[in-house]
């Protein structure tokens, strides 16, 4: 892994030197994901750069870069929406109705950790359309997710319940371990608030194996915490110090 990324980092760094910018676009957009989920050493300022050169190209590469970038920008909240409505006017224009979605989904989930989850709600029912038009499986499940968050603030669990079984149902048919880990660590949490401390655990470990087969290290770090958080709702102590340390453990090797 580190090999593959000193290839990568080098290839960029070629690409930059010989005014190449889309190809560097093209790189980064690759491998953004690692980058934003993993060691995000030198992440912003390349993804700075490449934003700032690549305003000419209207591609789903860019709308990628934009999103990677409001990504990394967390403490920014001006500035993240800044960057997701020009990523908005740009899949307008290049039509793509799964990039349209994507937006969608990308700019709801920022909404929702602001606190506003009326407006959450409606950015993700539309994510959700586009996606079901588009017959983009792992989208529609990544929807049905964070719409089981929007009704737990809402507090709606049964609906949320509803909701988290399709996302782990969505992640079964379509063979995707990252959403199989969300789904199912979202169950954990809403099966210990409910009381179900069994099946809370249950759902905990699965999370946990499907998160281990993700290569970006970051996903199992979420499944041990979201199993942790499950353990203390299920005020079982010693489970939750475990998988909180392993979480831990997980994430400082990132460092």
């Amino acid at each position: 892994v580190a090999a593959d990324e000193d290839d990568f980092r080098a290839a960029l760094e070629w690409s930059w030197s010989e005014d190449d910018v889309e190809a560097a676009l093209r790189l980064v957009t690759a491998l953004w994901m690692h980058w934003v989920f993993g060691d995000q050493t030198g992440a912003r300022d390349w993804l700075e750069r490449i934003v700032a050169r690549t305003a000419h190209i209207e591609q789903p590469a860019r709308l990628e870069a934009l999103c990677a970038l409001a990504a990394l920008l967390q403490g920014e909240p001006a500035r993240q929406q800044a960057l997701m409505r020009e990523a908005a006017i740009l899949a307008q224009r290049i039509g793509d109705p799964e990039s349209i979605a994507a937006i969608d989904y990308v700019t709801a989930d920022t909404v929702l950790h602001s606190g506003d989850v009326q407006r959450a709600r409606a950015l993700l029912q539309s994510a959700l359309a586009g996606f079901e038009r588009a017959g983009h499986g792992r989208g529609i499940g990544y929807c049905h997710d964070a719409l089981g968050w929007v009704c737990i603030g809402e507090g709606d669990h049964q609906q949320a319940r509803a909701h988290f079984e399709r996302a782990a149902a969505l992640a079964h048919d379509n063979h995707s371990d990252w959403l199989a880990a969300q789904g199912l660590s979202s169950l954990a949490a809403l099966s210990a608030l409910s009381g179900d401390v069994d099946g809370a655990l249950r759902l905990a470990r699965e999370a946990i194996t499907a998160a281990q087969r993700v290569s970006i290290r970051l996903v199992p770090v979420m499944a041990f915490v979201r199993a942790g958080e499950a353990a203390l709702l299920a005020t079982d102590l010693d489970r939750a110090a475990g998988f909180l340390t392993e979480g831990l453990r997980l994430r400082s090797e990132e460092h």
